[in-house]
């Protein structure tokens, strides 16, 4: 599989049909979005979209249509680039039936649910140099 970053110039339109697919608000990534399309076969098949907003990251949108093996990868890689980008929390909206494997791997709590998903925050603790 490969991950390539969004470039609006060329990726719209790919980005539009996957979110078709997965049916969410019109709000299209911005300047600051961090957005990652994922190909398999010279087909994409997914999509992660975050925000980094204050002292926090979020997990606007994820979309995978391969197997439920690697859509947990991804949730690990989702975790990562976070982190790397310097704040105190992740905040991201998952299936429940992963929640728990997620939650003991990287902490986090339970902020929310909805019947199917939960939204999980998962602390980032600063080291002290």
């Amino acid at each position: 599989m490969i991950f390539y970053v969004y470039n609006p110039e060329f990726d719209e339109d790919v980005l539009h049909s996957l979110r078709i697919e997965n049916p969410s608000d019109d709000r299209l990534p911005s300047e600051e979005s961090i957005v990652y399309l994922f190909e398999e076969q010279e087909e994409t098949i997914g999509y992660m979209w975050m925000e980094v907003e204050g002292d926090h990251v979020t997990l606007v949108d994820f979309f995978f249509k391969g197997s439920e093996a690697k859509k947990r990868g991804l949730y690990d890689f989702i975790v990562k680039l976070a982190k790397n980008q310097s704040k105190a929390i992740l905040l991201m909206k998952i299936p429940e039936f992963i929640s728990e494997d997620i939650r003991k791997k990287w902490g986090g709590k339970i902020r929310e649910r909805d019947g199917k998903d939960l939204l999980i925050e998962i602390p980032f603790h600063k080291r002290n140099k």
